[in-house]
């Protein structure tokens, strides 16, 4: 079983022919999609996912961290002005 699925019949569409960001949250060690009509999933590290993802045809981009402090989503240091305890 994967962490998450892009596949059509689990999203309710198909996010390459709606031109969607899918975006990877930090933490997802694999993936479920589909390729050439196929199902498949992918595991690994972020960099194997989005290599495997972006070859068949998906837009991705990783998720944003957790303060561990405040648990705010943060995107980068630049945009946490939030706790001042970092990330």
């Amino acid at each position: 079983m994967s962490d998450m699925s892009l596949r059509a019949i689990d999203c309710g569409f198909d996010p390459r022919r709606q031109d969607m960001v899918c975006v990877i949250p930090r933490g997802v060690r694999s993936v479920s999609y589909e390729v050439d009509g196929e199902n498949a999933t992918v595991s690994g590290s972020y960099a194997t996912i989005t290599r495997a993802l972006r070859a068949a045809g998906y837009n991705v981009q990783r998720g944003p961290k957790t303060c561990a402090h405040c648990e705010q989503l943060v995107y980068s240091l630049s945009d946490h002005a939030g706790c001042g305890e970092g990330v």
